[in-house]
């Protein structure tokens, strides 16, 4: 069934002002920042540069309904002043609408006024129609024809007043001089630097930043910073762009390209640091701020905009390189500045060295302490480089209030002869706090077949003036931890593993199963159940709400593919990875295995999902849904208790609700989706010919 909505509204101001703005290809980024703040959650585009076959890809706070889709750019019609956008994914297709589309069309009045015709045009399934008829309004192109117009008439009004008044935009400048007692050269070379953004953010302004971020180029002329500051902050976000480093002139200009005063009056703004040399010991920062603004904003952007921020930059940036040049001065003077430290902790277990090594030296071990030994520990803690070896970089964050907050580290050594691993320190941690070098050690030395030591130590280099406040900081506590839980682990692996050599049936093998009817063909309910984007069906249009995560990370949705699962918190388990190792389509037959984390933390040694669907009649089936897991004999109980076929029952009456609404029958029998098409082209012909043959006069 088609449906039809429409919306007019004149406008008093000329058509193609008001086209303008509805065929910017820039049109995605001024309604969600500007002309829309807050009522998207997400607004990006995905594909293409604004014109016809570009992507969004929308996402609204949680309540809304729609809650997201995608939509695609089919028409951008300039002589009509026509703009259509369908729905290509999500949203009302997933409700039961077969077709949706938004229709622009900005028809001229007189030459100073207008009206922009919005339209909506869907296709619905018969039996969703008054629902969807409820759902779908034109509010939304409503809300967005009067932010656009009031958008063009003060654009308009604007223009119109820079015509009369030459001095419309106004041209200002001002400035912050530093004198500080260091050589120019010093100062420039932080201020230079490629490195200057994460500088600031982690080192010499902490806290400042919710986000400052390199988008694009490496520190040069071009690169472009997107910074984000904390709620509150005035303005909260902008894009800034690296255009001139004048290395001889020690100067540097970045420009403001979107967002912050750009949005709020001023049609230019620019920071330019220029370091001059007063002496060869002395130095004068001079932080300009130039910008132009339109008049009727002048007053109130002079009040919010100053040259505090340099200010403060200029400071931090000053004492930052003060103290780097006493550092150096001192260690000119006194080789022993640097001092060396190392400080140890031993921790003697009743097991064997191999046994704790398998541990410390395991590829896994950053998942394993991460979310089994000591979970909620870490922020983050994340593989950023390697496979667990030699090379491997870390990239750790913990909770806020820690010290240190944050700091990526590096598997430099791991000698299994020796049972001697070795992890260096190459990112941010006590790097930024004085130290010049930190290295973790792990020695585990065997002392009888069934006993050793683990020997954790930690080396670093760090300035004199700093050794006071690093020996309050560092301490073998961290280290002194993990040896805990690692030897704890390993003792449970060991005391299991010797309980089943005597015991062949310390390994339980178990079997659930939940079978439910439904009235559909087999077919319908396999077409589900098998799809490639099942994961995204389940996470968005099925069961909303139920996964904080659900993503695939490996594979297109056939056999092989990887998902990463995660549930809010209070779950059980919280989260683990599952792979595709069945699709059988000829038996209607899908298995799934956990392979990481979830029941495998908790005493399983094997879990698999099984649904196999049966064809009852054409028109019914039944869904056999079975859990199969293998459990350490000690655990049986526990695991009997947590692993029930309730999200398999959850899952198999959502979709079997879901084919249910959406199958099609002809005269009581059931049309395979793939049957339908030859159907209605087999109807289509018997027309043809029982028409031809009455024309002819041929008796029927």
């Amino acid at each position: 069934m088609r449906k039809v909505i429409k919306y007019d509204m004149e406008v008093a101001v000329s058509a193609d002002s008001v086209w303008a703005v509805y065929s910017s290809p820039d049109i995605p980024r001024l309604l969600r920042d500007v002309l829309l703040p807050g009522v998207f959650e997400k607004l990006d585009v995905i594909e293409g540069n604004g014109g016809v076959g570009t992507v969004l890809d929308i996402v609204f706070p949680p309540g809304a309904v729609p809650r997201s889709y995608k939509e695609k750019f089919v028409n951008i019609d300039r002589e009509k002043r026509l703009k259509e956008v369908i729905m290509i994914e999500g949203g009302y297709l997933d409700m039961g609408c077969t077709f949706y589309l938004d229709r622009i069309h900005v028809v001229e009045k007189t030459k100073s006024s207008c009206v922009i015709e919005s339209s909506i045009v869907y296709d619905v399934k018969e039996e969703c129609a008054d629902a969807m008829s409820k759902l779908i309004t034109t509010e939304p192109l409503k809300s967005m024809a009067e932010v656009i117009s009031n958008y063009v008439i003060q654009k308009e009004l604007f223009s119109a007043r820079n015509i009369l008044s030459k001095q419309s935009v106004v041209k200002k400048e001002i400035r912050y001089d530093l004198e500080v007692p260091i050589s120019a050269d010093s100062i420039w070379s932080v201020y230079s630097c490629p490195d200057i953004p994460r500088l600031l953010r982690d080192v010499l302004l902490p806290g400042v930043f919710e986000k400052l971020d390199v988008i694009e180029g490496d520190g040069g002329v071009g690169t472009v910073l997107d910074t984000v500051f904390p709620p509150g902050a005035v303005p909260r976000s902008y894009k800034e762009k690296f255009v001139n480093i004048d290395r001889e002139k020690r100067l540097k200009e970045v420009i403001m390209i979107e967002g912050g005063y750009l949005d709020m009056g001023c049609t230019f703004y620019l920071d330019r640091i220029h370091v001059v040399e007063k002496s060869l010991s002395s130095c004068v920062i001079e932080s300009s701020i130039v910008y132009e603004v339109k008049e009727e904003y002048a007053d109130a952007m002079s009040k919010l905009i100053t040259t505090e921020p340099l200010k403060s930059m200029a400071e931090v940036i000053s004492n930052y390189v003060i103290q780097r040049e006493s550092f150096s001065a001192r260690n000119i003077l006194n080789k022993n500045s640097l001092v060396k430290k190392e400080i140890r902790y031993d921790l003697e277990v009743p097991t064997s060295a191999d046994s704790i090594w398998s541990v410390y030296s395991c590829p896994d071990i950053p998942r394993l302490l991460r979310d089994v030994l000591l979970p909620g520990v870490f922020q983050k803690l994340d593989v950023i480089e390697g496979n667990g070896g030699v090379g491997t970089v870390l990239d750790i964050v913990f909770p806020p209030g820690a010290v240190p907050r944050s700091y990526k580290e590096k598997f430099v050594n791991i000698n299994h002869e020796k049972r001697l691993k070795e992890v260096i320190m190459i990112e941010g941690g006590y790097l930024d706090m004085g130290c010049t070098s930190y290295l973790d050690r792990i020695h585990v030395v065997e002392k009888t077949s069934k006993s050793c030591i683990i020997k954790s130590s930690v080396v670093y280099e760090v300035k004199q003036e700093c050794v006071e406040a690093m020996s309050k900081l560092i301490t073998t506590e961290p280290l002194k931890s993990m040896a805990e839980v690692i030897s704890n682990y390993a003792m449970k692996q060991q005391s299991v593993s010797e309980r089943n050599i005597p015991k062949k049936q310390s390994l339980l093998r178990k079997e659930i199963t939940y079978e439910t009817e439904v009235q559909t063909s087999a077919d319908s309910i396999w077409n589900v159940y098998s799809s490639p984007d099942i994961p995204r069906l389940l996470r968005d249009v099925l069961l909303p709400g139920v996964f904080e995560k659900l993503d695939v990370i490996a594979g297109n949705g056939g056999v092989g593919t990887v998902l990463d699962i995660a549930f809010p918190l209070g779950a059980v388990p919280r989260r683990y990875k599952e792979k595709f190792v069945k699709i059988n389509h000829e038996k209607r037959l899908k298995e799934v295995v956990m392979i990481e984390g979830g029941y495998l933390d908790m005493g399983c040694t094997f879990y698999m999902d099984r649904i196999h669907i049966f064809e009852k009649t054409p028109n019914s089936c039944v869904i056999e849904s079975s859990i199969i897991y293998e459990v350490k004999e000690e655990y049986a109980g526990k695991m009997a208790k947590l692993i029930t076929t309730e999200p398999l029952e959850s899952m198999a009456e959502v979709i079997s609700g879901y084919v249910l609404k959406k199958r099609l029958q002809v005269f009581g029998f059931e049309i395979k989706p793939k049957l339908r098409f030859n159907l209605l082209l087999c109807l289509i012909i018997c027309l043809v010919i029982a028409g031809g043959m009455f024309v002819a006069g041929v008796p029927l």
